[in-house]
């Protein structure tokens, strides 16, 4: 099965609303989890009225004790539409978890992805390489949301060294909205391939972010028409779902529709011949 990983480097470009959008759009011949892993974590849990000690919090505890037999099914929680997640506590409580209970979590969600899809927002990613390669190293895929805007170009530019470093054609980037710089121009300046472009749609959005705005909007979306696509991508599937997808009062739940064609190397690095691009402006950012 596919376990994908969701990061940012700053700013807030929507990584947990991208993760409920890509398993609200996964196959549905796929089993999938949202696992959120955000150390600043409990967005779901606020946003959506979950309980905050059934998920990560309940599961290392269950893990601290030596001998039991742990399942992921019951620290789960379901979304508005059977969206399968697995929220974290408020921010902070990971720090009270020991080594031993992590390891333990650890080995359990690697397991689990043999038989379910995995998709793990992180949030903000590692800013030490040795936790970037563990994060790889766990995932099939490693996709960097980032905004169009110059300040997020500029942060990515500065860590992309040490991605491209790590030398794997897992890592990718979904660039949401609309900025100075086009996708193909973020692109080449981080030498990482950009997987999707997902529009800044906030009154689409705003039915997963807070609860308000209308689900017939979001399902008819652009924006879950680019998590689809990406959803489908991700999963390696070629399953299609209708144009328009019917009205929901939840998530959207849904196949995915063809894969798009894109390249399958790295694009390459400006040549040193090439002036770089100046005068960064900050544009307005958002969840997506």
């Amino acid at each position: 099965m596919t376990l994908v990983t969701l990061a940012s480097f700053k700013g807030a470009p929507g990584v947990t609303t991208l993760a409920c959008l890509l398993g609200g759009t996964w196959p549905e011949s796929r089993r999938v989890v949202v696992v959120e892993r955000d150390p600043a974590g409990g967005s779901l849990s606020a946003r959506f009225g979950l309980s905050a000690t059934r998920g990560w919090h309940s599961l290392a505890t269950a893990a601290r004790r030596p001998g039991t037999e742990l399942s992921l099914d019951d620290h789960l929680q379901q979304l508005p539409g059977g969206l399968d997640v697995l929220v974290a506590p408020s921010g902070g409580a990971h720090a009270s978890w020991s080594a031993a209970s992590e390891d333990r979590v650890e080995r359990l969600l690697r397991e689990e992805a043999t038989d379910r899809d995995l998709i793990v927002d992180v949030g903000r990613a590692p800013s030490d390489e040795v936790g970037l390669a563990g994060m790889l190293r766990r995932s099939d895929h490693f996709c960097i949301v980032v905004g169009a805007d110059g300040a997020s170009a500029l942060n990515l530019h500065a860590r992309a060294g040490a991605l491209n470093e790590l030398g794997s054609d897992r890592i990718g980037l979904v660039v949401v909205g609309r900025g100075p710089y086009r996708a193909r121009e973020i692109e080449r300046l981080a030498s990482i391939p950009v997987l999707a472009e997902v529009p800044y749609d906030p009154d689409a959005a705003a039915v997963l972010t807070d609860g308000t705005g209308s689900p017939r909007r979001l399902a008819r979306s652009a924006l879950v028409a680019a998590a689809s696509r990406l959803a489908g991508d991700l999963a390696g599937t070629t399953e299609r779902v209708p144009a328009h997808p019917g009205a929901s009062d939840s998530l959207p739940s849904a196949g995915s529709p063809e894969l798009r064609d894109r390249p399958s190397r790295r694009p390459e690095a400006p040549s040193a011949g090439e002036p770089a691009r100046s005068g960064l402006v900050s544009a307005s950012g958002g969840d997506a």
